[in-house]
C-alpha cells in the first residue's frame, strides 16, 4: 500500500484486485484505494508489472478501447482515456507500474500525479 498516496485516503478503502481489473483481462491485478473529501471522491490505482514493458502495452491496449482516440497509440508515458465501461481515465506509466484514477477532477489530478511520480520507483 506504500504506492497509493495517505493524503486524502478513504479509511479502510484499500482492496487488491487479483485479476481482470476493471474487467479488462489484458490489466491483470492492482491495488485500489478511494480518494477524496466531501461529497467529491475517486478510485486511484497502481497496476505492478514484471517488466516496463508488460505496463506499456497495457496503457497502449486500454487506449485502443477509446473511441475518440481513432486508434491512436498513447505517445510518452502519460493519458486520459474515456474507457468505454468505466468512464473518464487518467494515467500515468512509470517504469513496471501503470497508475490512475478513476474521473478525477483536474486539480485533484494534477496533485496525485504529482504524489505518484515520487512514490513510484522506476523498477521494482
Amino acid at each position: 500500500l506504500r504506492l497509493l498516496p495517505a493524503i486524502m485516503r478513504k479509511p479502510q478503502s484499500e482492496r487488491f484486485i487479483l485479476k481482470d481489473f476493471l474487467g479488462h483481462p489484458f490489466l491483470g491485478s492492482a491495488l485500489v484505494a478511494d480518494f477524496g473529501s466531501g461529497s467529491r471522491s475517486f478510485a486511484l490505482f497502481v497496476l505492478i508489472n514484471p517488466d516496463p514493458a508488460t505496463a506499456k502495452a497495457q496503457l497502449q491496449r486500454w487506449a485502443a478501447l477509446d473511441k475518440t482516440r481513432a486508434g491512436a497509440p498513447v505517445e510518452g508515458d502519460e493519458a486520459t482515456l474515456q474507457d468505454p465501461y468505466n468512464g473518464r481515465v487518467q494515467l500515468l506509466r512509470r517504469g513496471p507500474y501503470l497508475a490512475g484514477a478513476l474521473d478525477p477532477d483536474d486539480a485533484s489530478w494534477a496533485a496525485f500525479r504529482a504524489e505518484l511520480l515520487e512514490l513510484l520507483p522506476e523498477s521494482l
